[in-house]
């Protein structure tokens, strides 16, 4: 199958884009299946050095950073935000690589994130954008208190 893209503008989307996903929109085409396996070919045939890696390795990571990513943090995933380590499976990893060093998590609130924390996570909508002559507005959306 032929290309959609130019050379050019490959080179343009890797030196700009910071992931695989961003590189294949920048592109015009849809982030899934072959097509990242596809561009990172062409990447590589190219000698371009781009996002190879959704995040950084956890065996990249020194148990000083990770002691101390763990101090700032609340969370181990933002734990691994704090590192730019990728999700999903690495979480799990990533908390036995923080029991297994012995560093104190004992701050970490699990699933009760949200406790103690008076900012709230959506911004109430001012009143004058709801009491509006001629406009409905959803009565659910609305929140009493």
């Amino acid at each position: 199958m032929r290309r959609r893209y130019t050379d050019d503008q490959l080179v343009l989307a890797v030196a700009e884009a910071p992931t695989m996903t961003h590189i294949l929109r920048a592109l015009g085409l849809v982030p899934r299946g072959g097509n990242y396996e596809s561009v990172r070919a062409h990447i590589a045939r190219l000698g371009l050095t781009g996002p190879v890696r959704r995040g950084r390795r956890l065996s990249s990571i020194t148990p000083a950073e990770l002691a101390e990513a763990v101090r700032g943090c609340r969370s181990v995933t933002q734990v691994a935000r704090a590192l730019g380590v990728g999700s999903g499976g690495t979480l799990g990893r990533l908390a036995a690589m923080i029991e297994t060093l012995g560093v104190d998590a004992s701050h970490f609130r699990g699933q009760g994130w949200r406790r103690g924390s008076t900012t709230p996570v959506v911004r109430a909508t001012p009143l004058a954008e709801v009491l509006v002559k001629g406009r409905l507005y959803r009565t659910y959306d609305l929140k009493g208190g």
